[in-house]
Formats: structure tokens, sequence, C-alpha cells
């Protein structure tokens, strides 16, 4: 017994230092515009000599995420950065660095970020925070919008495309990009990224808040217990990371699509694709009308097939296809490091003799699409 314990606590031992072979040191460099300007920029470092490759790979990621070639001053030709600063936490063979600083480029940038490394492989890892819209039911997440958001947010999207002029705007009034939970209330507001910096005085600035008990009955169940139970909105750093990882695979596979039938009539699509089979639910409605349309159908790789009806009576089909290559018409669906996957579709009577082209405006997606990748 006095052997085994031996071996536990000399086990143990070696955990903590390693876990805590990795340190975090801070290197001060001076922008090269103005040289007046400093800023403090992590390096990791080994204390052990058995990371040596995860560290010499997380260094490499952060000077070309910093656009150097060096963390020494006397390498450096250019360095056009103003006031950077950081925080670190290394918890669970992770290492968590948030840092805010400014970037001159052909503009002048705030620029907050987080990063998060296995210190194992060294490798950066793809932290996705929980989507806003994959809080939500399907019905109560279009309930939501049309109750809380989209009347104020359509308002400000025009006053602001008015001032811009010409210059398209990056986001549009669906993306809620921040939320927060905080005194019983929940405040959201739309992303910050919306226009090119020349036309960024006119950017909408959008938040709204509503109390969390009228909230309720609009969130999943998996909602409830990240906003309410588990207080997603209080984690931080590696312990939002690990929440995020734990709670993914739980995501149902939602779309939400927002666009116009023959260029001309604004439609709102919800539909949840089931994971177990390849069955495909939810409902649609033209704008202005909100009269919610069924949809039930099918999902192949790359097809989407759904059957409107009203009162159990077929009145329409959607199909919706999705593709690797660029067609006429088709929406960008999302992004990843190496996939770029686009949403095209069309609208035909029962029985299927007249077609009409769908244009998508924005796409919300929660869960994973893969079974429609392939």
């Amino acid at each position: 017994m006095r052997y085994l314990f031996f071996l536990t606590l000399l086990l143990a031992t070696f955990c903590a230092q390693s876990q805590h072979a990795i340190v975090v040191d801070t290197v001060t460099l001076t922008e090269t515009i103005d040289n007046s300007v400093v800023s403090q920029l992590p390096r990791v470092r080994d204390t052990s000599g058995r990371n040596g490759k995860a560290v010499e790979k997380i260094n490499s990621f952060l000077l070309d995420r910093f656009m150097i070639n060096s963390f020494n001053q006397k390498d450096l030709t250019e360095f056009r950065w103003y006031g950077v600063s950081f925080t670190s936490e290394i918890k669970e063979n992770r290492l968590f660095l948030a840092f805010a600083g400014e970037y001159y480029g052909a503009y002048p940038t705030n620029v907050e970020e987080e990063m998060f490394f296995d210190l194992g492989t060294g490798d950066n890892i793809q932290n996705q925070n929980i989507p806003f819209e994959a809080l939500f039911t399907l019905v109560g997440y279009t309930d939501f919008l049309n109750r809380y958001w989209l009347t104020s947010a359509k308002g400000a999207f025009q006053t602001a495309m008015e001032c811009a002029g010409d210059i398209d705007p990056y986001c549009s009034y669906y993306d809620i990009d921040w939320y927060e939970i905080k005194n019983g209330w929940l405040y959201f507001s739309l992303t910050g990224d919306c226009f090119p910096h020349v036309a960024r005085a006119c950017a909408p600035d959008i938040m709204r808040s509503m109390p969390v008990d009228s909230l309720r009955q609009y969130l999943s169940p998996m909602g409830k217990k990240a906003l309410l139970d588990d207080a997603y909105t209080t984690r931080y750093g590696i312990d939002k990371c690990l929440y995020n990882q734990q709670v993914k695979g739980e995501l149902p596979t939602n779309l939400f699509l927002f666009g116009k039938i023959d260029s001309q009539h604004a439609f709102t699509m919800a539909i949840n694709l089931d994971k177990s089979s390849d069955k495909v639910t939810g409902y649609y409605y033209y704008d202005d009308k909100l009269q919610p349309l069924t949809l039930t159908g099918r999902y192949t790789p790359q097809t989407i097939t759904l059957t409107e009806t009203v009162n159990k009576r077929p009145t329409g089909k959607f199909e919706l296809k999705i593709d690797r290559e660029y067609k006429k018409g088709a929406y960008n669906l999302h992004y990843n490091q190496s996939d770029i996957i686009y949403l095209s579709g069309s609208w035909s009577d029962p029985a299927g003799k007249a077609s009409l082209p769908i244009t998508f405006d924005e796409c919300k997606v929660t869960g994973s699409l893969k079974r429609l990748e392939r």
C-alpha cells in the first residue's frame, strides 16, 4: 500500500510539473512607424525541455499572427502594432491567449482576439462559441426575431445604408453576434464588423435587452440549460472552450433561411435535419403575412427536398442544393479552413410545372452539415 501510495504521489507530482512546464513570457516591442508606442506580446517557453516541438509550433503561429519574423526588436524592419496587451491561462493541457491592440495597415484597426492551443501538440484549437440562434427552438427563434429584434434592426440598417451610399455592408441585420445575461436580463447586439473602414461611421449600433422570464418560452432545452442553469455567458477562457466542445454534439442541425422567391416574395424558413435519419421538418412563411406553412421532406448528400402543405394538402415544393462549386445566384453558406459550400434553390407548384428561383439573403446554421457536404 505504501508503494502504491508513493507511485500515485509521484505520478501526481509529475503531472503537475508537466502542466506548468510551459510558461508564457512577455515580449516588449516598439512599433516602427513612430518608434514611440510599445506593445506587449506573448511568447511561450518550455522550462522542462520535453515540449520543444509544441512550443516552437505555438510561437511560430504567434509570429505569423503579428506578422513578424522574430520576437527580437533588432531583427524587425517593420512592426505595425500599437499598444497590444494580453492575458493568458494554462489549464487542462490547453493554453488560452487573449490580446487587444491596434494595427496600422491602410487604416488603423482595433483588434481583439482569443486563441487556444493544445500544449501536447502545439496545434491551434478552433473554438466555436454557441451561436445565438442555436439557443432557440425552430419556432422560438423566428418568433423572437419578429417580436424583439427585426423592426428596430431593419430601421437601423436602412439608415446605415443611406449613409454608406454604394458601399455594401459585411453583415446583415440577422447577425446577432454578442449576448449576455446579467441581473435577470438578456442583452444582445449586432456584430460590430458591418462596414469597411471608409464607412465605419455609418455602421448601425444596435443593442437590445429583455427580461429572462420573457425569454424562456423561446429557448430550446439545451438553450435553457446553457444560458440559465450553466451560466454560459459568465464563462471565459479555457472553461468556456471546454464547455463549447462539450455541447457541440448536442446542437441540432437547424437551418434558418431568409430570402426571396422569384426575386420578389420575401420569406423566412426554419427547418431541422434529423441526425438519425434523412427526415426534414419545419415551416416557412412569407414575411408580409407571417402565416406558417408546414414543410416536410428528406435530405441526401447535397440535396434537401421539401413539400409544402396547407391543411394537409400539398401546395408547393422546395428543392435546395448544396454544391462545392459556385453557380449563378448561389449563396455562400459558410466558410471554414478548407471548405466553401454554396446554397441554391427553387420553388415549384405541386405538379412541378411552374418553377421559380430562390435567392438567399442570409442563412444561419446550427449543428453540423457533414452529411450534406459529402
